[in-house]
Parts: C-alpha cells; structure tokens; sequence
C-alpha cells in the first residue's frame, strides 16, 4: 500500500506491506511484514462473501503491531529500523472463498481516509494509479524512497493500460531499488 493521496509522494508502495496466503483448511493468513510511512495507519480485512469486516493486529496502529515506536520506519531498507517479528492474523474463510473475488485488504490513516486494493472491473479507470496492488508471489517490493517505477520500470505500463502482466517477477526489479 501507499498513503499518497492526489497531492503526490514518493510512490514505493512499501508504507504497508503484507503477505497473504490462503490454504485449502478454511483459513487465510495475513502478515504484517513492513511498515514505510511515519503516520498511523491501521489495518483492515473486510470478507465480501459474508460482509464481515475485522481490524487486523488486533486492532494495533500498524507501527504498534510491529512493536515500533510510532513513526518508525521498519522494514524498507538497512538505513532505517529492521525487526525479525513480523505478526499474523489467521482468519476463517468459507467454502469458496477466493481472494481476488471476495478479499477486501484496506489501509485506513488518522484521518479516516482508506486505501483499497482496486478491483479491476469496469470502475477502474486505465491511468489511475493505484493505492494498493496485489502480488501473486513473495515480491520484492521497493525500498524506501524508491518509486516503484523506478523499482519495476514495467508497472508503469500495466497500471496504464493493465498489460506487461509479469511486471512484478524477479527479472523485472531493477537491482539495488528492491528489498
């Protein structure tokens, strides 16, 4: 995720990172791995099969949940603050459930402004640049300060019109820009 809003920032899309798994025992699991913004965003899953929503990290600021200090980077690069614990939340899904369909995974800042991974159906605009992405793999996201243009050259072209489909894969990421 990004807390950019339409005034600008650095784009890394790193100011929340999570890694999302799903199994076939009913159940998801969502990791809090790194946190690259100073503010104070909060995490939340909303499950549109059965329109339940929950706080994710027990409700924790995301620096908190981390066991940071508020306003610390963590995670993003080695000139700032490094932690092994990442934490998880495990959370029960139906039968059926799939994430691209049913997965809503929102940042909410101190202001109440949300960021949403968009469903790219037919509300999504071509150009717009999204505040959230979802990768299907254990991606290397950028590091701090870093843009992810800058990082993966490609995603420009697939947030403009969704082509370059393997924008995100290791032969993409341009060396020294990615965590």
């Amino acid at each position: 995720f990004e807390d950019l809003n339409k005034e600008g920032g650095d784009y890394d899309m790193n100011d929340i990172v999570l890694k999302c798994t799903g199994s076939a025992d009913g159940k998801i699991t969502i990791k809090l791995v790194a946190v690259g913004a100073e503010k104070n965003l909060f995490v939340y899953f909303k499950n549109r099969q059965n329109n339940k929503q929950i706080a994710l990290f027990d409700g924790k600021e995301s620096h908190a949940a981390l066991g940071v200090e508020a306003g610390t980077i963590t995670n993003t690069s080695t000139d700032y603050t490094i932690v092994n614990n990442v934490v998880e939340e495990n959370i029960d899904v139906e039968e059926g459930f799939l994430f691209t369909e049913h997965g809503d995974i929102y940042v909410v800042d101190g202001q109440g402004r949300e960021s949403h991974v968009p469903n790219f159906d037919s509300s999504f605009v071509k150009g717009d640049a999204p505040y959230g992405i979802c990768v299907p793999c254990d991606w290397r996201y950028p590091q701090e300060y870093v843009s992810i243009i800058k990082a993966y050259p490609a995603f420009k072209d697939w947030a403009g019109d969704i082509n370059e489909q393997d924008w995100y894969t290791e032969d993409k990421a341009e060396s020294g820009k990615v965590y």
